[in-house]
Protein backbone atom coordinates (compact mmCIF):
# COMPACT_ATOMS: atom_id res chain seq x y z
CA UNK A 1 0.00 0.00 0.00
CA UNK A 2 1.35 3.42 -1.01
CA UNK A 3 -0.03 6.72 0.19
CA UNK A 4 0.95 10.35 0.74
CA UNK A 5 -0.01 12.29 3.82
CA UNK A 6 0.53 16.05 3.46
CA UNK A 7 1.91 17.48 6.71
CA UNK A 8 2.71 21.09 5.77
CA UNK A 9 1.82 23.59 3.08
CA UNK A 10 3.47 26.99 3.30
CA UNK A 11 3.40 29.79 0.77
CA UNK A 12 5.35 32.82 1.86
CA UNK A 13 7.31 35.42 -0.09
CA UNK A 14 6.75 33.61 -3.41
CA UNK A 15 8.19 30.35 -2.07
CA UNK A 16 6.13 27.18 -1.76
CA UNK A 17 7.10 24.54 0.80
CA UNK A 18 5.24 21.23 0.90
CA UNK A 19 6.11 18.45 3.33
CA UNK A 20 4.58 15.01 3.41
CA UNK A 21 4.95 11.48 4.68
CA UNK A 22 5.01 8.79 2.05
CA UNK A 23 3.98 5.38 3.27
CA UNK A 24 5.22 2.42 1.24
CA UNK A 25 4.71 -1.12 2.45
CA UNK A 26 4.52 -0.02 6.08
CA UNK A 27 7.58 2.25 5.97
CA UNK A 28 7.25 6.01 6.40
CA UNK A 29 9.52 8.37 4.46
CA UNK A 30 9.48 12.08 5.29
CA UNK A 31 9.76 14.15 2.13
CA UNK A 32 9.61 17.81 1.20
CA UNK A 33 9.92 20.17 -1.70
CA UNK A 34 10.73 23.85 -1.61
CA UNK A 35 10.10 25.68 -4.85
CA UNK A 36 9.78 29.11 -6.33
CA UNK A 37 7.76 27.68 -9.23
CA UNK A 38 4.47 29.55 -9.01
CA UNK A 39 1.65 27.26 -7.85
CA UNK A 40 -1.62 27.12 -9.72
CA UNK A 41 -4.16 29.72 -8.61
CA UNK A 42 -6.33 26.94 -7.13
CA UNK A 43 -3.67 26.15 -4.51
CA UNK A 44 -3.26 29.82 -3.64
CA UNK A 45 -7.06 30.22 -3.37
CA UNK A 46 -7.37 27.09 -1.21
CA UNK A 47 -4.80 28.50 1.22
CA UNK A 48 -6.49 31.90 1.18
CA UNK A 49 -9.84 30.26 2.00
CA UNK A 50 -8.38 29.19 5.36
CA UNK A 51 -9.11 32.70 6.68
CA UNK A 52 -12.68 31.76 7.63
CA UNK A 53 -11.77 28.51 9.45
CA UNK A 54 -8.95 30.36 11.23
CA UNK A 55 -11.44 32.93 12.52
CA UNK A 56 -13.89 30.19 13.54
CA UNK A 57 -11.29 28.14 15.41
CA UNK A 58 -9.58 31.18 17.00
CA UNK A 59 -12.99 32.60 18.01
CA UNK A 60 -12.45 35.84 16.10
CA UNK A 61 -15.10 37.95 14.41
CA UNK A 62 -16.89 36.25 11.53
CA UNK A 63 -17.07 38.96 8.89
CA UNK A 64 -15.41 39.96 5.62
CA UNK A 65 -13.38 42.76 7.24
CA UNK A 66 -11.80 40.31 9.68
CA UNK A 67 -11.12 37.74 6.95
CA UNK A 68 -9.30 40.36 4.83
CA UNK A 69 -6.95 41.19 7.71
CA UNK A 70 -5.34 37.74 7.59
CA UNK A 71 -2.43 36.67 5.42
CA UNK A 72 -2.55 32.86 5.66
CA UNK A 73 0.97 31.48 5.53
CA UNK A 74 1.13 27.91 6.82
CA UNK A 75 -1.12 24.90 7.21
CA UNK A 76 0.33 22.15 9.41
CA UNK A 77 -1.47 18.81 9.51
CA UNK A 78 -0.97 15.89 11.89
CA UNK A 79 -2.41 12.41 11.72
CA UNK A 80 -2.96 10.13 14.69
CA UNK A 81 -4.61 6.78 15.13
CA UNK A 82 -7.99 6.78 16.88
CA UNK A 83 -7.63 4.47 19.89
CA UNK A 84 -11.27 3.32 19.65
CA UNK A 85 -11.40 2.06 16.08
CA UNK A 86 -7.90 2.44 14.60
CA UNK A 87 -9.01 5.05 12.05
CA UNK A 88 -6.76 7.98 11.18
CA UNK A 89 -7.68 11.26 12.88
CA UNK A 90 -6.55 14.58 11.41
CA UNK A 91 -5.69 17.69 13.40
CA UNK A 92 -4.29 20.90 12.00
CA UNK A 93 -3.04 24.38 12.74
CA UNK A 94 -3.20 27.49 10.61
CA UNK A 95 -0.64 30.28 10.88
CA UNK A 96 -1.59 33.76 9.76
CA UNK A 97 -0.18 37.23 9.96
CA UNK A 98 -3.01 39.54 10.98
CA UNK A 99 -2.83 43.16 9.91
CA UNK A 100 -3.33 45.44 12.92
CA UNK A 101 -5.33 48.56 12.13
CA UNK A 102 -4.06 51.00 14.75
CA UNK A 103 -0.35 50.23 14.70
CA UNK A 104 -0.12 49.03 11.07
CA UNK A 105 1.94 46.14 12.42
CA UNK A 106 1.42 42.43 11.80
CA UNK A 107 0.53 39.99 14.55
CA UNK A 108 1.20 36.29 14.06
CA UNK A 109 -1.72 34.04 14.95
CA UNK A 110 -1.43 30.27 15.17
CA UNK A 111 -4.75 28.55 15.61
CA UNK A 112 -4.42 24.94 16.72
CA UNK A 113 -7.33 22.85 15.61
CA UNK A 114 -8.83 20.00 17.49
CA UNK A 115 -9.12 16.56 15.90
CA UNK A 116 -12.00 16.15 13.47
CA UNK A 117 -13.80 13.65 15.68
CA UNK A 118 -15.67 14.05 18.93
CA UNK A 119 -18.27 16.39 20.30
CA UNK A 120 -16.05 19.48 20.07
CA UNK A 121 -14.24 18.58 16.85
CA UNK A 122 -13.44 20.88 13.98
CA UNK A 123 -16.17 22.82 12.27
CA UNK A 124 -17.17 21.07 9.01
CA UNK A 125 -16.12 24.14 6.97
CA UNK A 126 -12.65 23.86 8.53
CA UNK A 127 -12.33 20.18 7.63
CA UNK A 128 -13.55 20.80 4.07
CA UNK A 129 -11.17 23.74 3.58
CA UNK A 130 -8.16 21.90 5.01
CA UNK A 131 -8.95 18.91 2.78
CA UNK A 132 -9.08 21.23 -0.26
CA UNK A 133 -5.58 22.57 0.51
CA UNK A 134 -4.34 18.98 0.85
CA UNK A 135 -5.95 18.03 -2.48
CA UNK A 136 -4.32 21.00 -4.25
CA UNK A 137 -0.92 20.24 -2.66
CA UNK A 138 -1.18 16.64 -3.88
CA UNK A 139 -2.06 17.90 -7.38
CA UNK A 140 0.99 20.20 -7.28
CA UNK A 141 3.21 17.29 -6.29
CA UNK A 142 1.66 15.25 -9.09
CA UNK A 143 2.68 17.90 -11.62
CA UNK A 144 -0.89 18.97 -12.37
CA UNK A 145 -0.83 22.44 -10.84
CA UNK A 146 2.30 24.10 -12.19
CA UNK A 147 4.41 24.35 -15.32
CA UNK A 148 6.88 21.46 -15.30
CA UNK A 149 8.55 22.80 -18.43
CA UNK A 150 10.01 25.75 -16.50
CA UNK A 151 11.58 23.47 -13.90
CA UNK A 152 15.11 22.10 -13.88
CA UNK A 153 15.56 18.34 -14.23
CA UNK A 154 16.36 18.11 -10.50
CA UNK A 155 13.12 19.95 -9.60
CA UNK A 156 11.11 17.66 -11.91
CA UNK A 157 12.73 14.66 -10.26
CA UNK A 158 11.79 15.90 -6.78
CA UNK A 159 8.22 16.77 -7.72
CA UNK A 160 7.63 13.50 -9.55
CA UNK A 161 9.40 11.31 -6.97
Amino acid sequence: MNSKMITKVQYKKDKLDIQWHEIRDGHVDKKSIESRVEPHEDLFNALRALDRPLCIEAELEQDENEYKRHDIQVLNVEYDENEKDGSIVMSASITSERHMELTMERMKIVSPMKPEVGEFGLDSLTVKTVEEVIKEAEAYLGGKRHDLFSMTDKQKELVND
